[in-house]
């Protein structure tokens, strides 16, 4: 048995439009259905996403040894029942001589026809030969792009890696720096403590009583930092070489 597309009477029942007839394809070339889960978009007409997961059928034709070659669908040759006028036949290489059929009849309300395939009980010989090759070669092909994608796959993981200890050793560096300057910023901060509490002036010409004093990371490095309040309460903050 082949494909057999069949029409949707018309929904409209006063309508003097004739039905069209059903109508066969791949007659003798369908050598398989089988059946896959994916997601779909269930959307009728398409202008939103109504993505769901669908049991989809296909059908395994033979296309012949002459033919419009057919079209890759998410890396799987795939034809349509009705070839478009733009399909130019040529002769095909066994690897180009199958091709899979949706008959997953989603759309079966937006197109007006339903598509059902039967397994062909007899096939030409030259078709079960090409398959066994076909099948190896796309088994091939499989198997290579397995294995470029896993190559890939590493390449970019050791990218990664790369980066981020790259990274790691960049921020280690940074934090080494830092730390190399901590020891000078606690002997200034040690070697002002005496003057805590006490009046001074900052070479800016503020004067006030140093209230606060502190090492802090400034423009990756420590500093000594000291904060002096005025007899207005006014507070400045400064480094604590802007001592005078």
């Amino acid at each position: 048995m082949p494909i057999t597309k069949t029409p949707l009477l018309s929904a409209n029942p006063f309508s003097d439009d004739q039905a069209a007839p059903v109508t066969t394809h791949f007659e003798g070339r369908v050598l398989k259905v089988s059946t896959t889960v994916e997601t779909r978009n269930w959307s009728p007409t398409l202008d939103y996403s109504d993505y769901r997961s669908t049991l989809c059928t296909y059908a395994l034709v033979w296309l012949g040894t002459h033919a419009a070659p057919a079209f890759n669908v998410h890396s799987r040759p795939c034809v349509n029942v009705e070839r478009a006028p733009w399909d130019v036949p040529r002769e095909l290489g066994f690897h180009e001589q199958f091709a899979w059929v949706d008959c997953t009849n989603l759309y079966s309300d937006l197109y007006g026809y339903t598509l059902n395939p039967v397994v062909d009980a007899e096939v030409p010989a030259l078709a079960q030969a090409n398959l066994i090759a076909w099948e190896q070669f796309q088994a091939a092909g499989a198997e290579a792009t397995r294995k470029a994608n896993e190559q890939a796959a590493a390449k970019a993981a050791a990218e990664k890696a790369a980066a981020a200890a790259k990274a790691t050793a960049r921020q280690a560096k940074k934090e080494a720096a830092l730390e190399a300057t901590k020891a000078a910023a606690e002997a200034e901060l040690a070697r002002l403590l005496p003057l805590k509490g006490k009046a001074v002036t900052l070479k800016s010409g503020v004067k006030g009583t140093l209230f606060w004093l502190g090492v802090k990371a400034y423009r990756n490095a420590y500093s000594c930092r000291i904060g002096v309040r005025d007899t207005a309460a006014n507070v400045t903050w400064a480094a604590a070489a802007d001592l005078a």
